[in-house]
């Protein structure tokens, strides 16, 4: 099975809440979307892709990360390659 998380919003609406995304809000001091993939891992659910933002916080081990293209005519997203995360 295949999971596609999408976490590439603005957060407009949170304001940075708590001084993060939402999406890496902890929960027993784990960020929700880490959680999140675990929580998946643990169901033996392993082809995850993250739609998401170029940050390194982002990036979760086994896991894909698509960077969405701004201002792109059909909305395309491009898999960030792990070598291009800041931080890695």
């Amino acid at each position: 099975m295949r999971v596609i998380i999408i976490a590439a919003g603005d957060g407009t609406r949170w304001k940075n809440y708590l001084g993060v995304p939402k999406h890496l809000v902890p929960i027993d001091n784990e960020p929700i979307l880490h959680r999140t993939v675990r929580l998946l891992k643990k169901l033996d659910i392993n082809d995850i892709h993250i739609v998401g933002p170029n940050d390194d916080r982002y990036h979760v081990s086994d896991t894909r990360l698509y960077v969405p293209v701004k201002n792109a005519k059909n909305h395309d997203a491009v898999e960030l390659p792990r070598s291009k995360l800041r931080g890695f």
